[in-house]
């Protein structure tokens, strides 16, 4: 990669590095700069001087703009920006730190690693169709389907974060399917499209899933294929049928082979036509575990750690600094500079939230709550959804997010490092709830002694109830050496369904009784539907102080004064009421005293003592 003089400027962007070149442009790695100070790493594609003389290029860069607006999902990168600076074009976007899968790819061809394992694979290949499930069913305003196709579903096209997002990315020749009826258009990359494609057929939503098992087949083989293939041999079907990939990987398991090579058959009648369908074809071949996300990254950071991988896919920009400590304004101490200085637009607050109840209901809840705030602070307030606790509790203590819902573990940890509790939730008339250790009904477990050597299904190692009582108790019961397999997923519902599906022996959650001794609340319970039923707890500890909404060390003290009176006031009015009950599942936020985490604090002691 070659890096880009800083002193170059684009607009309100200053360019940092470029990050790759292609044939219409290059895009850069770049620093948003704005009034105040404020300062965001954003992804550049900016046009060539030849690219931007052509009007078909603008186009398509316009086009991705428009489109990408209008994407939001968890693994799509979002388009910020469109504009134009002293002839050129370009867009601004969400800036992936990590590296395209065709690095991968050519890594494992070249010879630097071994293939690919099916479970990685799959993974990456699960979460594509993901966003391609979202892209293939997004409505117009009428609220007809859009049926938007991408268009050029490729490896170069699928980014890998370091901290183990994946995402879908480049929608510059992305089309409606009725827009592209009978035109004989074509658009995408040869190798990746389907022959009767090639040939002049429509392209349709069916073609992008034909593009991901041609990925799907490449990184199981670890090489590509059809690359030596001229044009017109691309167009023949029988040109374009592959070995069954058991005979060039035998060790790939037999049943996810068969939907590999099923993807890539060349006739539109032979292969998957949905991404729906493909994705649960593959999740009956290779069935999710608890740890795919952990697992995923283990392969990540192994991956970063190589030095022949990195030759291939270069070094990654640091991002720990943008700006130094000199470059922020000077605080105003004359109280004229106050009265005659021009006012300012505040930017918006930033409220994070954590993928542990699923990132769908982060997002919907999130942006409730954000949009209930901004019509009583009369600013705007976003919903920023991390990755897990662990990214959350950073970006908050960094100042990249305002104020966000934290388990009673990650508060501590905010707490110690100079950030502030705003309010406590109170559920069924109560500040506390418990961990609730449990397993299938038919399991021959039935205490908390009996969980010696047993394999575990937990949720985050920074959730409370869903591994830290209940790791800490195994610890102090039975000591390192008798904890079983363990097992990390992300949410309580995933850790509940691994338990019903017998992946673990045992799982943990929150439970909340009322004072006659009965459950009123529980993980299992509300988030498995009919196969609750399959579960029963064998054991509950605590008390845990409630979820808490906390800010970060850099939100101003009046600020978080007037997010304190406004949340802890909800409950007053019918709609903060419904709020509460339907996006927080809570009664009312009240304040709490810092000593209710007094048991939190004890818990992460007995966890290092035994580390």
């Amino acid at each position: 990669m070659t890096d880009k003089p800083q002193q170059s400027q684009l607009g309100r962007y200053k360019l940092l590095r470029l990050l790759g070149a292609g044939g219409m442009g290059e895009v850069y790695l770049a620093k948003a700069v704005g009034a105040g100070g404020f300062e965001k790493l954003v992804a550049l594609k900016v046009l060539s001087q030849d690219a931007t003389a052509s009007e078909a290029s603008i186009s398509s860069l316009q086009r991705e703009a428009m489109i990408g607006v209008h994407l939001d999902h968890d693994n799509v990168v979002q388009i910020l920006d469109y504009g134009e600076s002293d002839g050129q074009c370009y867009i601004a976007m969400e800036y992936v730190r990590g590296f395209g899968l065709s690095r991968v790819l050519e890594h494992v061809s070249d010879g630097g690693g071994a293939p690919l394992s099916p479970r990685t694979v799959v993974h990456i290949l699960r979460t594509v169709l993901d966003a391609l499930v979202y892209v293939h069913a997004l409505l117009d305003a009428e609220g007809e389907p859009l049926d938007l196709i991408h268009g050029d579903v490729t490896p170069a096209n699928v980014m890998l974060s370091v901290d183990g997002r994946i995402k879908l990315t480049d929608f510059g020749i992305a089309g409606l399917a009725r827009e592209l009826q009978g035109k004989g258009v074509v658009a995408g990359k040869p190798r990746y499209l389907p022959p009767d494609v090639l040939a002049g057929a429509s392209q349709l939503q069916a073609t992008d899933i034909y593009s991901t098992g041609v990925m799907l087949y490449e990184c199981l083989l670890g090489a590509q294929v059809w690359k030596d293939l001229p044009p017109s041999a691309l167009r023949d079907p029988d040109a374009r049928t592959l070995p069954p990939l058991r005979q060039v990987r035998p060790d790939c398991p037999e049943a996810l082979a068969t939907v590999a090579d099923r993807a890539v058959q060349p006739r539109l009648w032979e292969r998957f036509t949905t991404a729906a369908e493909l994705a649960a074809a593959l999740d009956d071949a290779l069935p999710r575990a608890v740890d795919d996300l952990e697992h995923h990254r283990s392969f990540v950071t192994s991956l970063l750690a190589s030095e022949s991988f990195v030759e291939v896919a270069g070094t990654l920009p640091s991002t720990a600094t943008l700006g130094q400590v000199s470059d922020l304004p000077p605080h105003v101490t004359d109280e004229a500079d106050i009265t005659l200085a021009p006012p300012r637009k505040q930017r918006p607050l930033r409220f994070g939230m954590s993928p542990a109840m699923s990132s769908d209901r982060a997002r919907t809840m999130g942006d409730r709550l954000c949009e209930y705030l901004t019509s009583r602070l009369n600013r705007q307030v976003h919903t920023t959804v991390l990755a897990d606790y662990q990214t959350l509790a950073d970006c908050l203590l960094r100042g990249e997010i305002d104020f966000a819902w934290t388990p009673p573990h990650t508060f501590v940890e905010i707490f110690e490092r100079g950030g502030g509790m705003l309010a406590v939730m109170q559920r069924h008339g109560q500040i506390t709830f418990e961990a609730a250790l449990v397993v299938r009904v038919s399991s021959q477990i039935q205490s908390i002694d009996d969980l010696r050597g047993a394999s575990a299904a937990w949720v985050d190692r920074r959730s409370t109830s869903g591994y830290l009582f209940p790791y800490a108790e195994l610890l102090r019961r039975h000591g390192a050496s008798a904890i079983g397999a363990q097992h990390f997923h992300g949410s309580h519902t995933a850790s509940m369904e691994a338990v019903a599906n017998g992946w673990a022996e045992f799982g943990a959650t929150y439970a909340t009784h009322g004072p006659d001794g009965a459950i009123l609340s529980a993980g299992w319970l509300d988030l498995l539907g009919e196969r609750a039923e399959e579960i029963r707890p064998v054991g509950f500890l605590g008390p845990i102080p409630g979820d808490n909404l906390s800010h970060s060390p850099r939100l101003s003290e009046p600020l978080a004064e007037q997010l304190t009176s406004i949340l802890t006031r909800m409950h007053e009015s019918e709609a903060g009421l419904t709020l509460l009950k339907e996006a927080l599942a809570a009664e009312r936020l009240v304040h709490a005293d810092i000593s209710l985490y007094e048991q939190v604090v004890s818990t992460m002691e007995t966890i290092r003592t035994f580390s």
